[in-house]
């Protein structure tokens, strides 16, 4: 256990910019647009005017009708009389809106994240092959076995991970930035914004979508470590064309696109997945069906990498 934990932070350390430099720059960017949006809308003087006047029938029946006075600095802005509640469905917290904007920092987080791994993979086993690092760490009473899983574990699920832990963070200050804003208003935060965030639920929805997402791409992330392993000038030339003479020959010949789809439904995405959604239906066991082949083939692909470490190291 303790060999994994130094193999792992061996990780961090050297691709520190990347999994710790990077992420805390694009939280603090987030973090100073949303202050500074908040800002903005602070130079905004809103004052919220309800008046009530009873008007009454022959029937003795009576109507409320309320008055929304919005004020600039330099004056009105303009009146909105409430007659079919309009107050209501205008100051009232949209609980679509508020999800909508914490999935989409999340989403802004998981790109960032899978740029970074996919870098990460297509580099790492041919830059300490390149620099020879890799006679040392032969050196050590380590695998290479050890090292490739360690590897893939630290580009495939722990990378995502920290990332979504960041985004977290970064959704808390979108909510504090709310309330503030909703006091601002006038508004009773515990009422109009709390009953819409549902952080948990929001929260483990992400981590689900976030472990799913990397469970799909496995093998894209050993074909990337496989390239890195047997690469002798460019990792990424090795990658990117024998897929492309693959997908071309297929559709010159067979005139279809099969390994081209599969391709394209294993790379990370953050589009809906019927995995996430449960539907016990043809197309969920048609995705376990893919998720299972493509951990399949991952797993032979990490193979062949590591044979390749153990007698090709060579550059």
């Amino acid at each position: 256990m303790n060999t994994y934990k130094t193999l792992i932070k061996r990780e961090l350390w050297e691709y520190r910019g990347s999994f710790v430099i990077l992420p805390a720059i694009l939280a603090a960017v987030l973090v100073v647009m949303m202050f500074g949006a908040m800002q903005s809308f602070d130079k905004w003087d809103i004052n919220i005017a309800v008046d009530s006047q009873s008007t009454h029938s022959t029937a003795s029946h009576s109507s409320s009708e309320r008055h929304i006075e919005l004020e600039l600095d330099d004056g009105n802005l303009t009146i909105v009389e409430d007659h079919t509640g309009e107050y209501d469905s205008l100051f009232s917290s949209n609980e679509k809106t508020i999800y909508t904007g914490l999935q989409g920092l999340h989403g802004v987080f998981l790109v960032e994240a899978w740029l970074i791994v996919l870098f990460y993979l297509l580099n790492t086993l041919f830059a300490d092959r390149r620099d020879r690092s890799i006679l040392f760490w032969k050196s050590m009473p380590i695998s290479e076995t050890q090292q490739v899983i360690i590897k893939c574990f630290v580009g495939a699920i722990m990378v995502p991970a920290m990332m979504t832990l960041v985004s977290w963070f970064v959704q808390l200050v979108f909510v504090v930035l709310a309330i503030v804003v909703a006091s601002d208003l006038q508004l009773e935060p515990m009422k109009t914004i709390w009953p819409n965030i549902q952080l948990l639920s929001t929260f483990l929805s992400q981590l689900a979508m976030t472990l799913v997402i990397s469970l799909w791409a496995l093998p894209i992330c050993a074909w990337l470590m496989l390239a890195s392993a047997f690469a002798k000038r460019s990792p990424f030339l090795m990658a990117t064309v024998p897929l492309i003479a693959v997908v071309a020959i297929e559709a010159l010949i067979f005139d279809s696109h099969y390994i081209s789809q599969w391709i394209v439904d294993h790379f990370p995405s953050l589009g809906e997945n019927y995995l996430l959604t449960g539907r016990l239906d043809m197309a969920l066991l048609i995705d376990m069906m893919n998720l299972a082949s493509g951990a399949l083939l991952a797993a032979a692909m990490l193979a062949v990498t590591i044979w390749l470490r153990n007698h090709r190291f060579e550059i």
